[in-house]
């Protein structure tokens, strides 16, 4: 059984007739000393029981948000794992289609310049075939002129002097 400051307080001794007897004064005395102290520290174990069990509340708690915060940790490590993977794919994406662009603008410049050296072409083609067309033409009219020319002195012989 437990003592509890009133079990102290409310003791009582038997009396006896003998010599060796204690003096009731004095146990009275020491009993009233003994339940103060018992008081004092059963109050403070009661005091300390009750700050115990809220400490241990409190390191419920703390256990509680942290593994709701190592939850949280594991969580965020994942999504940033999951959005590196997703930016690495974008950049992937990104730069193959650069890639495409480029590729493609290169094509069109060499398209574009092989059909800018068949024009070159084409056009000294043209001048070539323009001035020998010209030529010809001009060796025709310079052909025709010299036979109206010759023609007409002829014209001219036959009929004679004109006086």
């Amino acid at each position: 059984m437990k003592l509890n400051p009133l079990d102290i307080y409310n003791k009582e001794f038997r009396k006896g007739f003998s010599v060796w007897s204690y003096k009731k004064e004095d146990v009275d005395d020491f009993l009233e000393q003994v339940g103060r102290d018992y008081e004092e520290v059963y109050n403070e174990l009661n005091q300390l029981k009750e700050e115990n069990e809220e400490l241990q509340q409190q390191l419920e708690k703390c256990k509680a948000n942290e593994m709701n915060l190592e939850q949280e940790l594991q969580q965020a490590e994942e999504e940033k794992e999951q959005v590196e993977k997703e930016s690495d794919l974008i950049v992937k994406e990104a730069k193959m289609k650069a890639k495409e662009i480029i590729e493609g603008a290169q094509k069109q410049i060499q398209d574009y310049y092989s059909r800018y050296q068949k024009l070159k072409e084409l056009e000294e083609l043209f001048r070539v075939r323009f001035r020998t067309l010209l030529e010809t033409h001009l060796e025709y009219l310079e052909k025709h002129e010299a036979q109206v020319q010759e023609h007409s002195e002829e014209e001219e012989s036959k009929d004679g002097p004109a006086e």
